[in-house]
């Protein structure tokens, strides 16, 4: 298991991240949200992942480690 500073919502299989912008080379934020409706706040920006929302994980009964998926302002999974 990994220790408590690696469980966030940023590093949770469930979670998913678009980058909002005018293209792929002028990214404004991104936005947060749980692919399972776990989070209580919703969709969010994650500022530049120092949102403190995301250690919502360390008490989250529902947090899997593993890779979120991450859309591109152009639509393109990375």
């Amino acid at each position: 298991m990994w220790g408590q500073e690696r469980k966030n919502c940023s590093n949770c299989r469930f979670a998913r991240f678009k980058d909002e912008g005018y293209s792929n080379w002028t990214v404004e934020g991104t936005s947060f949200e749980c692919m399972i409706n776990k989070h209580p706040d919703g969709i969010f920006d994650r500022w530049y992942g120092e949102d403190g929302r995301l250690h919502w994980a360390l008490w989250c009964e529902h947090y899997e480690y593993g890779d979120p998926i991450h859309i591109s302002v152009e639509g393109d999974i990375k």
